[in-house]
């Protein structure tokens, strides 16, 4: 389970900001939205440019290079080190990134800092009595001898390069906790972008491949009301010149002499109804070609939430409401929150400018998170938590009013007429 995670110095984030699970003293929907003193889900807000995308694409980058360090080191492959280019300070500074959480009854602090060339920092600690189980300053790394014995190898600590992560590393040699903490974060779903949006279709289309799974999933649509029967997928054997893909991929794959590809068909069943509202057959819809937009964005989803809510996992959902209704996207939410569908504790991290979410009826305030930019262009990030407000208040109506900031100004919309003759 994640309590925080801290960031410095990435893309549009200067000064270190915070994103904090650790419920604060409000005791809103105690036994609904939060578990061990952590809450289930948080939303971020605020208006475009202002650095919302950016905190879950640090959360995907220290991902990464948490899994792919080791492989990253036989590569001429930069770190991605993205740091604020507005300030001169922090130009081709390293990059802070650091999570808290729970894992086995346990917590811990890991994060380490990069620049493009090399791992600057990287430290592993229990928060329990400030235990350093161990700490690296460049090449440098020293392992606690007692509490941390899968680092206690001079041969291990010499094989770690400048550009591989020692945590990665010991997971290669079946380390115990390293290897605890890459599957806890193997168990995190990250949608932040097109590739993304189209990883987690995929995820979708495997539960259909197994009949309890694809019972489940049909389910959990119908529960949102897309009326779906059942969902067949089909793969055909076609030539090149007879399949469905854009002529310039025919050609690539005609260069490359190969002469045939596995089409995939997802066919879609519909109820068909007569003049007397009676069911008389099926209709088969062309899921690609024939549904709408915010079905196929909902049932790319899905995927990821049902094994998020199955494995304890985590979600990052960058523009949750992209596609859909705003009371599916506070469906998604309240499922999260509740007790009854997610009693393991699975979580949610998502950005929105969808206004309606910011509900004291859905999220609290310590779940109901802010970013906006200050005068030097900064990304600063805060809680409704923070500011005071009142558990009571209308969430909604007084965030459009601008009380707490995190909103365009549009110098001429109060300026704007519209002429009622035309």
């Amino acid at each position: 389970m994640l309590i925080k995670f801290k960031i410095k110095n990435y893309r549009s984030i200067n000064k270190e900001i915070c994103l904090n699970f650790k419920a604060s003293i409000d005791k809103t929907f105690e036994n609904e939205s939060t578990i061990h003193g952590n809450l289930k889900t948080i939303g971020i807000f605020g208006q475009n440019a202002s650095g919302k995308s950016n905190i879950l694409k640090a959360f995907k980058e220290f991902k990464k290079i948490v899994i792919q360090s080791v492989l990253l080191s036989n590569t001429e492959q930069s770190l991605p080190n993205e740091f604020f280019k507005l300030n001169k300070n922090a130009i081709n500074k390293p990059s802070l990134f650091e999570i808290t959480f729970l894992l086995n009854d346990k917590v811990y602090i890991y994060g380490f800092e990069i620049n493009k060339q090399e791992i600057k920092k990287e430290w592993l600690k229990k928060e329990k009595n400030n235990v350093v189980l161990f700490e690296r300053t460049g090449q440098n790394i020293k392992s606690n001898k007692n509490s941390f014995k899968e680092g206690n190898s001079q041969k291990k600590i010499q094989e770690t390069r400048k550009n591989v992560l020692f945590l990665s590393l010991l997971s290669t040699y079946n380390g115990e906790t390293s290897k605890q903490i890459i599957d806890f974060l193997n168990n995190t779903y990250i949608i932040y972008n097109t590739k993304d949006r189209r990883n987690a279709l995929d995820a979708s289309f495997q539960n259909l491949n197994n009949e309890k799974n694809k019972k489940e999933y049909l389910s959990f649509l119908n529960k949102a009301d897309f009326a779906i029967d059942d969902i067949q997928i089909r793969e055909d054997k076609k030539l090149i010149q007879d399949s469905s893909i854009p002529d310039s991929l025919k050609q690539f794959f005609l260069n490359n002499q190969k002469e045939s590809i596995l089409e995939r068909t997802i066919g879609v069943h519909h109820k068909i109804f007569d003049n007397n509202n009676d069911t008389q057959d099926k209709a088969i819809l062309d899921f690609f070609q024939e549904e709408s937009n915010g079905t196929k964005e909902f049932f790319a989803l899905s995927g990821y939430i049902l094994k998020a809510l199955k494995n304890k996992g985590i979600l990052l959902i960058d523009e949750l409401d992209l596609g859909l209704h705003p009371l599916l996207s506070q469906y998604i939410v309240s499922i999260f929150n509740s007790k009854e569908f997610n009693p393991l504790g699975a979580q949610l991290i998502f950005t929105s400018h969808d206004a309606s979410l910011i509900d004291n009826n859905l999220l609290r305030r310590d779940q109901i998170y802010f970013t906006e930019k200050n005068k030097y262009f900064e990304t600063q990030l805060f809680s409704l938590f923070d500011l005071s407000e009142r558990k009571d208040a209308d969430f909604t109506q007084r965030y459009l009013d601008g009380r707490y900031g995190a909103i365009p100004y549009i110098v001429d919309l109060e300026n704007i007429k519209f002429n009622k003759n035309i």
